[in-house]
C-alpha cells in the first residue's frame, strides 16, 4: 500500500497499474478475493487510461479465475468476452495460452466440464509449444476432472497416472491422487474401495509445504465423494 502511494503521489499511471496488480496476486494467494478482485478491477481501470503497465490479458485471466472461484457468473462471463476481444486482437501466444488457461479452469469452477476440456486442451497444446513447466500440468489434472465428470474414467485414469508419479511435483501428485480415489469409487472393480484408499493414502503422505486452501478444499470433497461412493459414508463426513 505504501509503494501505490508512493506512485500515485509522483501521478505515475503506469507504476500504480503495476503495483495493483502485484497487490491483486498477493491478495489472490493469500485467498482474500474480494481483495483481489478490487485490486485487478483498479489495475485494468488504470491500464486502459494508458497504453503500458501489466498484460490486459493477465488481469483479466485473474479476474476470470477469481470471479469463477467466488460464484460471479455473470461477471466472469463478461471479463471472458473482453478478453476474448484481447486474445483475438493479440498475436502473443503466451498472453493467449494464459487466457485460454484461465478460461478452461473458470469453466471448470462452474461446472462446465465438455467446455472446460475444450480450452484446457488448447491451453495444453500451447503450454507445450512455450515450454511451460508450471501451468501445463495444472491443466492436465484439470482436462482429467473434466473427463471423470463426462464418464470417461478409464481416460482419466490413464492420464492422471503420469501426473502422481513420484517425480511430479507435491501439488500436482495431491491434486491427481485425489482425482485418482474419485476415479476409483466411479469404477466396477470389485476392490474399488482398496484403490480409493491406496490413492487417499498415498496423497496423505506428500508433503503439503505450501497449502492452498481452495485447492485443498476442492481434493476433500472429491475424496469425500469417493468415499462416500464406495460405500464409507461416515468417514465421508469427517
Amino acid at each position: 500500500q505504501t509503494a501505490l502511494c508512493t506512485a500515485e503521489a509522483i501521478a505515475s499511471l503506469a507504476n500504480q497499474a503495476v503495483i495493483l496488480n502485484n497487490l491483486g496476486t498477493i491478495h489472490g494467494q493469500c485467498e482474500r478475493h474480494a481483495e483481489a478482485i478490487h485490486c485487478y478491477c483498479e489495475a485494468r481501470r488504470v491500464c486502459l487510461r494508458i497504453d503500458e503497465g501489466p498484460s490486459l490479458a493477465s488481469i483479466h485471466a485473474n479476474l476470470m479465475v477469481l470471479f469463477a472461484r467466488t460464484g460471479r457468473w455473470q461477471e466472469m462471463e463478461e471479463t471472458w468476452r473482453e478478453a476474448d476481444r484481447l486474445r483475438l486482437a493479440s498475436q502473443g501466444r503466451k498472453q493467449s495460452f494464459f487466457l485460454t488457461h484461465a478460461r478452461g479452469l473458470s469453466l471448470v469452477y462452474r461446472g462446465r466440464y465438455r467446455q472446460a476440456r475444450a480450452h484446457l486442451e488448447d491451453a495444453i497444446r500451447l503450454g507445450r509449444e512455450l515450454g511451460d513447466s508450471y501451468v501445463l500440468p495444472m491443466d492436465q489434472v484439470y482436462r482429467c476432472e473434466a473427463l471423470l465428470f463426462e464418464g470417461a474414467v478409464e481416460e482419466a485414469r490413464e492420464a492422471l497416472a503420469p501426473l502422481a508419479a513420484a517425480e511430479a511435483p507435491a501439488r500436482i501428485r495431491r491434486m491427481a491422487l485425489a482425482r485418482l480415489a474419485f476415479a476409483a469409487a466411479l469404477g466396477l472393480e470389485a476392490d474399488r474401495a482398496a484403490r480409493v484408499d491406496r490413492a487417499a493414502a498415498e496423497r496423505g503422505e506428500i508433503p503439503d509445504v505450501r497449502p492452498v486452501p481452495f485447492l485443498d478444499a476442492w481434493d476433500s470433497l472429491l475424496l469425500a465423494w469417493a468415499l462416500s461412493l464406495s460405500g464409507r459414508r461416515d468417514r465421508a463426513l469427517e
